[in-house]
């Protein structure tokens, strides 16, 4: 698979978070293509995320464990 999500935060702003796809990727046309899109780019963010864990863990920020138990406080947060 090949996706391409942006994620641009600014906590100074009132709509913090936007996320966005760059101008060449096709918009869906119907809300059956939209789901599949949404549900393609939760699974790039969460791989995405994973990478990032392994990497902070591997250079000494914390177990993967303590890494993962912060992401689900915030998650439910």
């Amino acid at each position: 698979m090949k996706n391409t999500v942006y994620i641009d935060f600014d906590d100074e702003r009132d709509n913090k978070v936007i996320i966005g796809k760059p101008p060449e990727i096709a918009q869906p046309t119907n809300e059956e293509e939209a789901g599949v899109m949404i549900a393609n780019d939760i699974s790039t963010i969460t791989i995405a995320l994973n990478t990032l864990l392994d990497v902070s863990s591997d250079s000494g920020f914390g177990t993967k464990e303590e890494l993962i138990e912060e992401v689900i406080t915030k998650l439910k947060g």
